[in-house]
């Protein structure tokens, strides 16, 4: 009995390990790139820091040998990435991190009479490592562009996603050639999709949203049967 009850616990932890790994994949996105000098030559050693309103504190990390740096886990938002390295001064560029996407910054260090050459300006987010279908939109989009004060709204800027013509407590319907059944609905990574129906089983306040992705194609293995789209 004693080994039996030991066993059921030692499952229930890894459930609920497993279960959380799950969640943040789907909460967060990441930053990678390389490092390079004035002549397009990669620099191993050099430091790169990123920081930002949801890290404060920021995080710290040391190219390899081929350049290279990543930052995973981050929460979106904007950030700032700055590398620095002896004798070829400090860059820094803001990029703005979304949701299970890869934003791809490449910073380039060059001698300097001050030593810091500082670029400001946000670098556009395109994930040149996937190939699946995204679509990012912040709770700005919402609250800005002319359609349904919820979240369902930005469904039609999507191409490839026709109404359903039920309720909009139904969602939405067809998609990239699939039926309204081929749809995934996501909270946080977290599967909220009625089985039977293809709609969400509960509803989400527009108010609560940061952050909405919707997944149209190459869709990956990992969210299962979605032949359709995904939403996160």
């Amino acid at each position: 009995m004693r080994r039996s009850a030991s066993s059921s616990v030692l499952i229930s932890i890894v459930i609920v390990l497993a279960s959380g790994g799950l969640v943040l994949a789907g909460e967060t996105g990441s930053v990678s790139g390389v490092v390079k000098d004035s002549q397009g030559g990669v620099l191993p050693g050099a430091v790169v820091k990123v920081s930002g309103p949801q890290l404060p504190g920021g995080r710290e990390g040391v190219t390899s040998g081929t350049g290279s740096y990543a930052f995973p886990g981050l929460l979106p938002g904007v950030y700032k990435v700055e590398a620095t390295m002896p004798g070829l001064g400090t860059t820094a560029r803001e990029v703005r991190v979304l949701v299970d996407n890869d934003a791809q910054i490449d910073l380039v260090l060059r001698p300097t009479a001050t030593e810091e050459v500082t670029v400001t300006a946000e670098a556009p987010s395109v994930d040149l490592k996937s190939t699946e279908v995204n679509f990012n939109y912040t709770a700005d989009a919402i609250r800005q562009l002319p359609l349904p004060r919820s979240y369902k709204g930005l469904f039609q800027l999507v191409p490839g996603v026709a109404d359903s013509g039920l309720p909009e407590s139904s969602s939405l319907g067809p998609a990239a050639g699939g039926s309204r059944q081929d749809n995934t609905y996501l909270i946080d990574g977290v599967n909220i999709t009625n089985p039977g129906f293809g709609y969400l089983s509960t509803e989400v306040n527009e108010l609560d949203i940061t952050e909405f992705n919707i997944k149209r194609g190459a869709i990956t293995a990992e969210f299962g049967r979605a032949a359709g789209f995904v939403a996160n």
